[in-house]
């Protein structure tokens, strides 16, 4: 039963409509922390029988190669355990007894179908140049923008250094290239998403990164400021328009960001520092289906995957990704569904700090974090209240 919105939440601007309103009224419900669930912790979990044969035999047995991983059962879900499922067409906020909103998923995220496209399309070629970061689990996930780096990496915190072949990673026009297009995509999924979502997912990544001075991510190895320009790929499908729209003086992106296509992950829960997580579903070439759709166990939550879809969730909470009827043999071949998200690992910070104090002069290293804290827009706010009170005139 719909009911009315909070009203923090009544109009969800985006970045392209400034007022354009997903409607009148979402869907809101009030899910039970329950047990009911419990055995699809630490389980793969299959819709159907068909999706089940497909990986049970994987999912058993596969040579694994990260040995810490081990094996994982597969779970059929029983769709009668569920409290809700958001269909492929709803958009839907989920808060707990408490009225804590807990999860979300919004449709129809970016209005304008050419940019969805086109970002799809670049996100997607990301795993014929990058190297996917959890192999044990199906499908591809790379990191984009920085990273704290390999473990046994001296180089620390740094671009993510996954790139597959020598020829581009010695190659200084493609790293240039790439760089600003991955920090671009990042840059305008983040203000799409601060005009989007609710304020309470937002605002949790934007205390994070000011309390920790974390940079942005930004196409150069020494800018690392809160705003700066990026530049959108739009076909215009006319030679007298071009592609290419810039924008400056934006906001940028987190430092993280993790490019999926035909991704899953078992029923788990993970440590991020900033306390929610979101992600876009930019493309998913067949439709609603069966399979690769987000459950929240602890909720009896299910979310049908559908294209052009944002979904958020506490990452604390057990979540996961359905299995694909498509089994290990023919996953890679063919495009079922293309993701970007945002994902700040919990030693990010530390490793930020450490590459600061070993690569920037002390004078120059705190004025930087003081934009990155915001503190010096802060001031410019405060001397601007104060003038327009001394003066009695305007502050335009």
């Amino acid at each position: 039963m719909a009911v009315p919105l909070p009203p923090s939440c009544d109009i969800f601007a985006t970045f392209l409509e400034q007022c354009s309103q997903l409607g009148e009224h979402v869907p809101k419900n009030v899910g039970k922390a329950i047990e009911a669930f419990v055995k699809a912790r630490d389980h793969w979990v299959a819709e159907d029988k068909e999706a089940y044969d497909a990986w049970k035999t994987w999912c058993d047995s596969h040579t694994l190669k990260d040995k810490r991983e081990g094996h994982f059962p597969v779970h059929r879900l029983n769709e009668d355990t569920l409290a809700y499922t958001a269909e492929a067409d709803q958009s839907v906020l989920f808060y707990d007894a408490s009225g804590k909103l807990v999860a979300f998923v919004i449709r129809d995220f970016c209005p304008d179908q050419k940019i969805v496209d086109a970002v799809a399309e670049d996100i997607s070629g990301g795993r014929f140049y990058k190297k996917s970061v959890r192999l044990d689990d199906p499908g591809f996930i790379a990191h984009s923008g920085y990273t704290s780096g390999h473990r046994g990496d001296p180089r620390g915190f740094g671009w993510a250094r996954n790139l597959r072949y020598a020829k581009h990673r010695n190659d200084p026009a493609f790293l240039e290239s790439l760089e600003h297009r991955e920090s671009s995509l990042a840059a305008f999924f983040w203000n799409l998403a601060c005009g989007s979502l609710p304020d309470e997912v937002t605002g949790a990544y934007i205390s994070y990164l000011e309390e920790n001075a974390l940079p942005r991510m930004a196409p150069s190895p020494i800018d690392f400021e809160p705003c700066g320009e990026y530049t959108l790929r739009v076909p215009s499908g006319n030679k007298l328009v071009p592609d290419d729209i810039h924008f400056n003086a934006v906001p940028r992106a987190p430092p993280s960001a993790m490019y999926t296509h035909n991704y899953a992950r078992r029923i788990h829960k993970e440590v991020c520092p900033q306390g929610w997580m979101f992600s876009w579903t930019i493309a998913r070439p067949g439709g609603p289906s069966h399979d690769g759709n987000f459950l929240i166990p602890g909720y009896r939550i299910k979310i049908a995957s559908s294209a052009n879809s944002c979904v958020g969730w506490l990452p604390n909470k057990w979540h996961g990704t359905t299995l694909r009827h498509l089994g290990p043999d023919d996953l890679n071949d063919v495009t079922l569904e293309v993701g970007l998200s945002f994902q700040l690992s919990p030693t990010l910070a530390t490793r930020w700090k450490k590459f600061c104090d070993a690569n920037f002069d002390p004078d120059v290293l705190d004025e930087c974090l003081e934009r990155l804290r915001g503190e010096l827009l802060e001031e410019l706010d405060e001397e601007g209240e104060e003038w327009e009170k001394d003066e009695g005139e305007p502050w335009e």
